[in-house]
């Protein structure tokens, strides 16, 4: 039995490591680019791309759970930009490879100061 306590001990202080070293929450980053066409439609398109881990598994797992924190962010930063003020469509819903994206179209067309806060990119 005595040769049995060490083994024990050792199996116990393993197990203790790994669940003290379970990782930071999900890590991420996300971009959020608009367009204002010449008709003054608003489109967006929000990206939020998961870092993996070192063993090269991304961090979400959860896909209910993923889609409804970015459907969140999205509202979110539409909210604090006022990009969107009347609601949006969504054109395109894409996750895979550890990204997911959002485009959309704004309901509200765009006003001369929606044309001046968000210039089209190059």
């Amino acid at each position: 039995m005595s040769s049995l306590k060490p083994v024990m001990v050792l199996f116990a202080t393993v197990w203790l490591s790994a669940c003290a070293n379970t990782g930071p929450a999900t890590s991420f980053s996300d971009e959020f680019v608009t367009e204002i066409s010449g008709d003054g439609t608003k489109f967006f398109t929000y990206v939020r791309r998961f870092r993996k881990s070192p063993e090269g598994e991304s961090h979400h797992h959860d896909d209910k759970h993923a889609d409804t924190a970015l459907r969140k962010a999205v509202q979110a930063k539409l909210d604090t930009t006022g990009y969107c003020r009347d609601d949006y469509l969504t054109l395109e819903d894409y996750e895979a490879n550890g990204i997911a994206r959002i485009h959309g179209e704004c309901r509200d067309g765009a006003s001369d100061n929606d044309r001046t806060q968000f210039p089209n990119r190059p």
